[in-house]
């Protein structure tokens, strides 16, 4: 499996859903061994929850914009990958996590023979409603060509399934919706923690509750600017937002 982010490693919920769906995979049986980007503290090598991990650093020579710093990490993964391959000798499918990381599966699925399959968590068309420099063109082809190389496309949602059809015209043959699981576990009480819905609103005021990244995708600036239009049919309203990322400045 290839992936650019990993925890401790978080840009998204990439991360997240990438740790608890390797980690599913091995409790069930499944050997799963990771290649994903490095970081300043964090081990070349771990196992976690029975998953092998694999962390490389793109090459360090300097990249004039993201696109070509993505490939650098490519390159680092494909050096990871064809050692660790001929050591296996019995990888089965290689799986790989958006575009960015399209290069080194594509290279494995063909110098291997191995059959490769993609999860497309969100497109450069639907980031940005649509593609309106070279740059999102260039990265939404990378896109559209990790899908054509791959047996099977997994998305996480019928909107996704109706999106990859309709921008990167897939058959429906080829898409599979997996949405993705939750923890409960994640999302126990605790009766020790202080939160109190006394600390953020009177009794009687209703509460909305936004958590989430900060970023246009989310959605959270669709939020604010309805809130005067809520205020005005509910005065007796208090707006919490959790989160972090560029929006916050807002």
């Amino acid at each position: 499996m290839f992936s650019w982010e990993y925890p401790p490693l978080s840009v998204g919920g990439l991360a997240q859903h990438v740790y608890d769906l390797t980690a599913a995979m091995a409790e069930q049986g499944d050997e799963v061994h990771l290649i994903t980007r490095g970081n300043q503290g964090t081990p070349d090598f771990e196992i976690v929850k029975g998953v092998r991990i694999y962390r490389v650093n793109p090459f360090k020579v300097s990249s004039t914009d993201f696109v070509t710093w993505v490939m650098q990490l490519n390159m680092a993964m494909i050096e990871r990958a064809i050692p660790l391959i001929q050591e296996l000798g019995n990888v089965e499918i290689v799986h790989a996590h958006d575009w960015l990381a399209t290069y080194a599966a594509k290279v494995c699925k063909h110098a291997y023979k191995i059959p490769l399959v993609a999860t497309i968590h969100a497109t450069e068309w639907g980031r940005h409603n649509g593609l309106h420099n070279d740059i999102q063109r260039h990265i939404s082809d990378i896109e559209w060509w990790l899908t054509y190389e791959s047996w099977k496309v997994i998305c996480c949602s019928h909107y996704m399934f109706d999106e990859l059809r309709r921008v990167f015209q897939l058959p429906e043959d080829k898409l599979r919706i997996i949405a993705n699981g939750v923890n409960p576990e994640y999302f126990k009480y605790d009766p020790g923690n202080n939160c109190r819905r006394g600390n953020y609103a009177s009794p009687g005021e209703k509460i909305v509750y936004y958590v989430g990244r900060l970023v246009p995708e989310k959605g959270v600036q669709v939020l604010l600017d309805a809130i005067p239009k809520i205020i005005n049919y509910h005065p007796n309203t208090k707006f919490i937002i959790a989160g972090k990322g560029p929006l916050r400045a807002i």
